[in-house]
């Protein structure tokens, strides 16, 4: 007996499956699959728009969802409205304030449209006169990361509801030797034919066997579309890494899972049904993904299996898929304007890659390197999630080499991801701070453990043993990205998560420092920050003080005071952090003229020249960061009237400044390799 698991929409709108029974026949073993082919081989055809599974948006449904978001809003915006204290989270602020027009998007390391749109909303913002507030400044990856589990939903339902992923039904049929030999009733076979017992009970028992099969396949597989598409939703909006990305205001990795996760949902709609319009939403998503990382180069491979596996990789039926324009001239063209870009301004994702090239190290580190990767892995899922994770792997692992299904890209994209990182911390100084930059690998990895091993689970376990593996996930992955991004890392060690670089971080005063200078020093004074290797370092320290400011990046405090001492005959007002632990007498002619404050911790001490006449004045930060933001923040996109008024020179020098650490980063990488970040 064959069972026919072609999804049909149900009257709830789910997809489910009804087994027809079908007459053996020599016609009809001709379209049998081979006998020796692996049971979850099905191979959907390029026009295949008949597995494409109906979906109605119920209220149930709303509700969840929007229960789900609100969750992952939450965890991406509490203490984010604190100063941006290095040139890491203040450099898109400072980027899209101190820069006109919209083409030095394309000269950004790490893609155009991240700065695009973070300056898309500075401009809407501006022009509502409302405050540019440090949250605002993240407005894109927060809404794209709590958009994340919408995607991520109906990128799974589509896998496990079409007949690319229907192995448990499969599994459950040739669980049964009996079920495999004795034909059906429906065959219109006689009783004693084809049993091997003379008791007609037995014989009877024997035959039902098949359709009970059945029933409980349609039963696995409607719970299967049920629960892993909420799985994965729930699971994205609380996974560490993800949470970390949307709250780092420089954390494309958070927008480019987004568009990575659409491009592929966009090409799966594509490929159930072919259309014009359709291939044109497709290409463009994949267009966006090219524009919003560095590293673009797995997903395209993922790709290029996805398309293969529909067609069967069969030739004729690829170039009927690809055909359509629409599907492959909007990446085409984003990549020919990123080259384009590149040779004309410089910078960009290739010129980071020639500057990354430059000051390659190729000495070989030792085999521990892999093991620094998988340990960073390890930090983004935690030691439960982890566990489950791997064993999701290895059961994909198994599949990927029988058969040729749409999911099974899903096993290649955290490998293609992550090769390039095995080789390159195998044979040069390993980035300061890698973890971040696996994020895209993550995701694919969660995908596919909903994708291939919710269906297994629920087939060997049931539903009470499923929920029960996905709560304890949930609450594991839960736990630790409250502990890394709005605790303090306390619970790492039991949790296994370490994902801090999103981590909520003390208010250190630099708002109200913006308010005093701005308000009370004046537009050509040269004011001196001290800082170590984060604090008001350049960026930030210029951003906020909207005036020339003597800084620098990665320093310590001790560098930064000889670095006083050759300018100080330039310098008008100081700046020191108290955490910073600098105390010494700047000579007479310099005198403290204000002190910044929360309750009754000191944060900043702020130094003038006497002859600046600059008042005295004790300045809690609780009164006067809210004074900063109505008076100072609504400045985007345009400049400080000091730097309007000379911007090409302004500009021309941080170009060179830019240059001068560029080359000093490669000096101090061949000293100190441990020093590169």
């Amino acid at each position: 007996m064959n069972v026919d698991l072609t999804p049909r929409p149900s009257a709830g709108g789910l997809s489910t499956t009804r087994p027809t029974a079908r007459n053996s026949s020599p016609a009809n073993d001709a379209t049998k699959p081979d006998a020796n082919s692996s049971p979850e081989h099905v191979e959907p055809s390029s026009a295949s728009h008949r597995h494409e599974t109906p979906f109605r948006i119920t209220g149930g449904f709303l509700t969840g969802m929007l229960a789900i978001v609100v969750v992952a809003v939450l965890l991406r915006t509490i203490g984010t409205n604190t100063p941006l204290d290095s040139n890491d989270h203040v450099r898109l602020a400072y980027d899209c304030t101190f820069n006109w027009g919209w083409y030095w998007c394309f000269q950004i390391n790490y893609g155009p449209l991240h700065p695009a749109l973070t300056k898309l909303t500075a401009v809407v913002v501006t022009a509502l006169n409302l405050p540019m507030t440090e949250t605002l400044w993240r407005l894109p990856l927060i809404l794209a990361g709590s958009a994340l589990p919408v995607v991520t939903f109906f990128i799974v339902r589509r896998l496990v509801a079409t007949k690319d992923l229907h192995a448990n039904a499969q599994a459950l049929q040739d669980s049964s030797a009996t079920a495999r030999s004795t034909p059906s009733p429906l065959q219109g076979e006689g009783w004693g034919e084809g049993c091997t017992h003379q008791r007609p009970e037995v014989c009877a028992r024997e035959q039902r066997q098949p359709m009970e099969i059945a029933r409980r396949s349609e039963n696995v597989r409607t719970t299967v579309i049920h629960i892993a598409p909420w799985a994965a939703a729930v699971w994205v909006a609380v996974f560490p890494p993800f949470v970390a990305d949307a709250r780092y205001p420089w954390g494309y990795e958070s927008l480019g899972v987004f568009c990575a996760v659409l491009s592929l949902l966009m090409l799966s709609r594509y490929l159930d049904k072919p259309t014009g319009l359709r291939a044109w939403v497709a290409g463009t998503s994949f267009a966006l993904y090219l524009w919003s990382h560095l590293f673009v180069y797995a997903l395209p491979i993922v790709w290029l299996h996805w398309i293969g596996a529909t067609a069967n990789w069969n030739k004729r039926a690829i170039f009927q898929l690809v055909q359509r324009t629409g599907l492959w001239l909007p990446p085409v063209g984003a990549l020919a304007i990123t080259v384009g870009m590149h040779l004309r301004f410089g910078g960009g994702p290739l010129g980071r890659f020639t500057y990354k090239a430059e000051i390659t190290d190729t000495a070989f580190r030792g085999w521990n390197a892999p093991l620094e990767l998988l340990q960073a892995w390890l930090g983004h899922f935690g030691w439960t999630m982890a566990a489950f994770v791997a064993i999701g792997f290895i059961v994909a692992a198994k599949s990927a080499f029988t058969v040729r299904l749409r999911a099974t890209a899903l096993w290649w994209w955290p490998l293609l991801f992550a090769m390039p990182y095995f080789a390159l911390m195998c044979f040069q100084p390993p980035p300061g701070r890698i973890s971040p930059y696996l994020s895209q690998a993550s995701l694919a990895l969660v995908l596919l453990t909903a994708v291939v091993l919710l269906p297994r689970l629920i087939l060997l376990g049931g539903k009470k043993l499923t929920f029960a593996c996905i709560g304890l996930t949930t609450l594991s992955l839960l736990i630790g990205t409250i502990d890394s991004n709005l605790g303090e890392n306390r619970l790492a060690a039991a949790t296994g998560v370490n994902a801090t670089w999103g981590a909520a971080r003390p208010n250190r005063g630099y708002r109200t420092m913006g308010w005093y200078v701005q308000k009370f020093v004046p537009e050509d004074a040269v004011v001196f920050t001290f800082h170590d290797f984060g604090g008001l370092e350049l960026l930030p320290a210029t951003y906020y003080c909207g005036r020339r400011c003597l800084a620098f990046c990665d320093m310590t405090p001790q560098q930064s005071l000889a670095l006083f001492d050759s300018y100080k005959d330039d310098v008008t007002v100081i700046v020191i952090e108290k955490r910073l632990g600098v105390a010494r007498s700047f000579g007479p002619d310099f005198e403290q003229v204000a002190t910044i404050s929360e309750g009754d911790h000191r944060l900043i001490d702020i130094y003038a020249r006497k002859s600046a006449s600059l008042p005295q004045m004790g300045l809690p930060v609780e009164e006067y960061d809210a004074r900063y933001l109505r008076e100072f923040a609504t400045r985007v996109p345009g400049t400080p009237p000091t730097v309007a008024k000379a911007l090409p020179s302004y500009q021309d020098v941080m170009a060179r400044a830019e240059a001068i650490y560029q080359q000093s980063d490669r000096e101090k990488i061949a000293v100190h390799p441990e020093a590169r970040d």
